[in-house]
Order: structure tokens, then C-alpha cells, then sequence
């Protein structure tokens, strides 16, 4: 069994899922407990209504950054590490430097058997290209990973920041 499959397996779901489920269901307790209390003192519902959808909308922003985050690096992590690292405890940073070290591993790899091969024909021209092309596959993985961290260090797009202020104006004005 390959290390991706490994990654990809039904177990390395169930635990990284657990781990989310779990934080999801905290988040949840705490929006209820808050709710409540709101309500213990005298808050108005509606508004605390209309906060609570207007903070989950805008906590969806930033959610593409990390969709992206896990597309880039799910080709040599798998899906559910970088789904876990990216939505509870890591960062764009860190994930990056990750797919830079497996690049980097990746064409040391690729060196090694191309020197063997080339030397003494102690290799297959298959497994030479094999090693070739997960090289390529880790080093556009490590690209894809650098250019979702250069895009949420730019910040939301022009487009981004004029729908969240229409929808802030368009809260003020239903007051």
C-alpha cells in the first residue's frame, strides 16, 4: 500500500474527521450558550439573529483560501491531513513548507535513480520516469501551494470587499 493510499485511507478520514466534528460540535455549544445568555439579558432575538448570519457569511470568506489550501496540497498529503491542518490547526505557511520538502524529496529521489540508471543500469527506464513524475507532480504541488499562500497574503479582491460592504450597509440600514 503506497503512502497516498495510506493517507487516503478510510481510518486517516474517521480521525480527522473526529477531530473536526469535534470542534464544529464546541463552536455549536458555544453559539447556543451565547444565545441563551443574550437572551438572559435582555438582547433583542432579531438582532442576534442577523449577527449570527451575518458572521457565518463572513466566516465563509476565508473558507475558499483554505478549500483551495487542500486541493493544492491533497495530490502528496492526501485529502484528510491538509483538510485537518488547514480547517482547525495549521496554516497556509506551514502546509507550504510542507510541499516544499516533499518537492525537494521528490527530486532528490529523482537525482539518485537518474545517476543509477545512467551509470550503471541499475534501474528500469520505468521506475526512472515514475520517479520523474511524481518530481513534477510534487513540484506543481508545491506551486499550487505557494500561490494559495501569495493569494490570501494579498488579502480578499476588490469584488470580495465590496460585497461585504454592501451586505454591512444593507444591515445598518435594515436598523
Amino acid at each position: 500500500m503506497s503512502i497516498l493510499n495510506q493517507l487516503n485511507s478510510v481510518p486517516m478520514y474517521a480521525i480527522c474527521g473526529g477531530i473536526i466534528a469535534f470542534v464544529a460540535v464546541v463552536c455549536v455549544i458555544f453559539l447556543v450558550r451565547a444565545y441563551r445568555t443574550g437572551k438572559a439579558i435582555g438582547m433583542d432575538t432579531t438582532k442576534m439573529k442577523r449577527t449570527i448570519i451575518s458572521s457565518a457569511t463572513f466566516s465563509l470568506l476565508p473558507s475558499v483560501g483554505i478549500l483551495l489550501g487542500v486541493i493544492a496540497l491533497s495530490g502528496s498529503l492526501g485529502t484528510p491531513w491538509p483538510w485537518l491542518r488547514l480547517s482547525v490547526i495549521g496554516a497556509l505557511h506551514y502546509e507550504t513548507q510542507v510541499a516544499q520538502a516533499a518537492a525537494e524529496h521528490a527530486a532528490g529521489v529523482y537525482q539518485r535513480k537518474r545517476d543509477i540508471y545512467t551509470s550503471i543500469a541499475g534501474i528500469s527506464q520505468q521506475e526512472l520516469d515514475n520517479a520523474y513524475h511524481d518530481m513534477e507532480a510534487k513540484q506543481a504541488t508545491m506551486s499550487v501551494a505557494e500561490a494559495a499562500l501569495q493569494e490570501a497574503k494579498a488579502g480578499p479582491r476588490q469584488e470580495d470587499i465590496a460585497g461585504a460592504e454592501a451586505g454591512l450597509q444593507a444591515m445598518r440600514n435594515e436598523q
